[in-house]
């Protein structure tokens, strides 16, 4: 009856063993691509980005943000949550990828 068991707990061990293996190297993964983007970020706008400096610099009124077509699509809502975050924080996008 006792070597059911051991089986049983040393399964369980395994697992937990496995388990903390896959977080440890999740959390060293995540550890070192955030403290590369950190290391090696730039306050410049990076590509299509460049189109969204005019209309972000005027005072543009919420509903012309929201219809407001860039490159082949609208961004609608998202464009105000951009249009707000970039006057919190003036236009830095270092905090934007830091926060």
């Amino acid at each position: 009856m006792s070597i059911p068991m051991e089986e049983n707990q040393n399964e369980k061990r395994d697992t937990r063993v496995k388990k903390f293996i896959f977080i440890a190297g999740f959390l060293f993964i995540l550890y070192n691509f955030t403290f590369f983007v950190g290391k090696n970020t730039v306050d410049i706008p990076f590509w299509d980005q460049w189109g969204l400096v005019p209309i972000l610099s005027n005072k543009i009124n919420l509903w012309n943000l929201f219809i407001y077509q860039h490159n082949e699509h609208r961004i609608g809502v998202g464009l105000i949550i951009i249009s707000l975050l970039s006057r919190l924080s003036h236009w830095s996008q270092v905090l934007e990828i830091k926060r």
